[in-house]
């Protein structure tokens, strides 16, 4: 009964298309950002990568010419001298470690041979060390 009236109500029945219209602008409104913000975000990953193999090479440059004694140093627009700032840094390495390699290197070096563990030997040191002192 109250869906009937609201059938038969001219003034209900057109603010039901506005509603409609509305959603559908909307949506197509959302549809545009979002192609837009994704275009940009594809775009600033492609210039981050750029920025990265360009600053890659330029390390790589530096540290040759470094490495040859050759004066490294960039000017720019503003005629500021930057000078290369080298910096180390470590990482885990994956695989075997290195204890692991030297003991494996020295078991092939001499097969008939049987070897403690490097770590072991270690701590054997280090347990002899400790009873001394």
């Amino acid at each position: 009964m109250f869906q009937d009236e609201l059938k038969h109500n001219g003034e209900y029945q057109e603010l039901m298309k506005q509603i409609k219209t509305l959603r559908e602008k909307k949506k197509s409104i959302e549809d545009t950002a979002k192609a837009s913000a994704l275009s940009d975000a594809r775009q600033l990953d492609s210039l981050a990568e750029e920025i990265k193999g360009s600053t890659e090479l330029l390390s790589d440059v530096a540290l040759a010419k470094y490495l040859n004694r050759e004066q490294v140093e960039i000017v720019d627009e503003e005629n500021n001298r930057l000078v290369p700032l080298f910096t180390v840094r470590f990482k885990k390495e994956e695989g075997e470690s290195m204890a692991t390699q030297i003991d494996a290197a020295r078991a092939a070096s001499h097969p008939d041979r049987m070897f403690a563990p490097m770590a072991m030997m270690h701590e054997v040191m280090v347990e002899t060390a400790q009873e001394e002192a």
